[in-house]
């Protein structure tokens, strides 16, 4: 897997396993994450809520497993359900992160695992 900063990321959408990581810009103070680095996850929350886009979920440090935000409909590509790069570049500090810059993000798209922790090569057994 090879991560991209978000600027440079070749594909204008971002889907659903992709992650989103951040710089943390200012001390803690209860509004953000308490890590340096902070992991996000990009969901499908249109599969829980019906008008919702893709949402973003933390999966680094003590707040692994908290929802971020949720985007609107109107973050998708056009006929994609897909996040429209353009779109989380423009509203960055509005939906995302209001002390952090999207050239200080890096992203990586989700890939297929076929590596165990160990090293071993897995291969699905036939049934």
């Amino acid at each position: 897997m090879k991560w991209f900063n978000l600027l440079d990321y070749p594909f204008n959408e971002v889907y659903g396993g992709s992650i989103i990581r951040v710089p943390t810009m200012k001390p803690y103070n209860g509004e953000w994450y308490i890590d340096p680095v902070v992991d996000f996850l990009v969901f499908e929350a249109y599969s829980l809520m019906p008008d919702a886009g893709l949402g973003l979920m933390v999966i680094s440090g003590p707040k692994a497993g908290k929802v971020n935000v949720v985007f609107p409909n109107s973050s998708y590509t056009p006929n994609t359900r897909g996040l429209n790069k353009r779109w989380l570049i423009d509203n960055w500090k509005k939906f995302f992160y209001r002390d952090g810059e999207p050239h200080q993000a890096w992203i990586v798209s989700a890939g297929s695992l076929s590596v165990l922790p160990n090293g071993d090569e897995w291969d699905i057994p036939d049934a």
